[in-house]
């Protein structure tokens, strides 16, 4: 399907999309789990998208967040996706990716971080609802971690808790600047909630 075909197909059947978003997803994100977890990786993207159409965003933000991560964490090219899916979905997706890891992922976290940070200052507003959805449901997983397991919850990750702060509050002063949105606010109540709970476990 070329793009213009997608970006028919979008304007005729909207739910359509959401549906073929998921069923792209799923097979591209098969066999992963997510990090220190068993959850399959697509949970992670299919949350955020239920986030997003809770919030009664349009099918094709919808969509976009159900294939935030597929260039991102997959095999799958923005040369691929732009073939199945119309511009109005790869659009968002493209500012959301960040750049390949590189083989050293410690040495490169902060490059890819500060490059997305760059990408979100300019990105679409639709863009920065599926990022402040995508960065909640993150916060709300690495509460639940780090309830269970306290600090040793970020063994799994490329960075420790004071990088990890740095970036979110990085992230919440960008969606702060340029988004008013609920999600907003309940992606700065997790952050809040993320501070109170680093400084219990390190006292």
């Amino acid at each position: 399907m070329t793009g213009t075909d997608a970006e028919s197909g979008a304007a005729s059947d909207p739910k359509d999309l959401v549906a073929r978003a998921r069923t792209f997803a799923i097979r591209a994100h098969e066999g992963h789990t997510r990090k220190g977890s068993d959850e399959p990786e697509v949970s992670h993207p299919l949350a955020v998208a239920e986030l997003v159409a809770a919030h009664g965003h349009a099918p094709y933000v919808v969509a976009a967040a159900v294939l935030h991560d597929v260039i991102e964490d997959t095999d799958t090219t923005e040369t691929e996706l732009r073939e199945a899916f119309p511009a109005s979905v790869c659009d968002l997706v493209a500012d959301l990716t960040e750049p390949p890891a590189g083989p050293d992922r410690r040495a490169t976290w902060q490059h890819r971080k500060e490059h997305k940070l760059a990408r979100l200052a300019d990105a679409a507003d639709d863009a920065l609802v599926i990022c402040a959805a995508d960065r909640l449901h993150n916060l709300e997983s690495l509460l639940a971690m780090l309830e269970a397991r306290g600090l040793d919850a970020f063994a799994v990750f490329s960075r420790g808790p004071e990088r990890t702060l740095w970036f979110e509050r990085e992230v919440e002063h960008v969606l702060a600047r340029r988004l008013d949105a609920p999600l907003v606010d309940a992606y700065r109540k997790a952050l809040r909630s993320l501070e109170t709970k680093l400084d219990a476990l390190s006292s």
